[in-house]
């Protein structure tokens, strides 16, 4: 193996896109989650409606599980001393958890899908700073 490509494997900033793309992957299958209860919710679906819907949970989910982890890449990038990027697996993952499980939670409760998910996403993001509280971010 080359140096110059054996130093970028082994460098932070590619573990940090890997971090970033599971992020999207993780934001997508919950985005497809919330969608199909939120199309069980609608009054009489067709399965047209019901594509629709969980095609644009996945696009949603998606785009904002890849934004919401590079955030937190970003974050942590600026912190002092750097976190080690298995504590932002972590916070990926129990954000995602968190996200997801409040969400629903907050469908079931009769909340529109909408502010389900505002509910869901600043859960989330809360849980994601308390998984690594070790880390002065400025």
């Amino acid at each position: 193996m080359p140096p110059l490509l054996r130093r970028l494997v082994a460098s932070r900033l590619l573990a940090e896109l890997r971090l970033v793309a599971s992020g999207a992957a993780i934001g997508a299958v919950t985005g497809v989650a919330v969608s199909a209860l939120a199309a069980v919710r609608l009054d009489a679906p067709t399965a047209l409606d019901r594509v629709t819907v969980a095609v644009s949970g996945l696009g949603y989910g998606f785009w904002g599980g890849l934004c919401f982890t590079a955030g937190l890449a970003l974050a942590a990038r600026r912190a002092t001393p750097q976190p080690p990027v298995s504590s932002l697996v972590r916070a990926v993952v129990v954000a995602a958890c968190v996200t997801a499980a409040l969400t629903m939670l907050a469908m079931l409760a009769g909340l529109a899908t909408i502010a389900a998910v505002a509910v869901g996403v600043v859960a989330g993001t809360v849980a994601a700073r308390l998984a690594f509280p070790a880390v002065k971010l400025p």
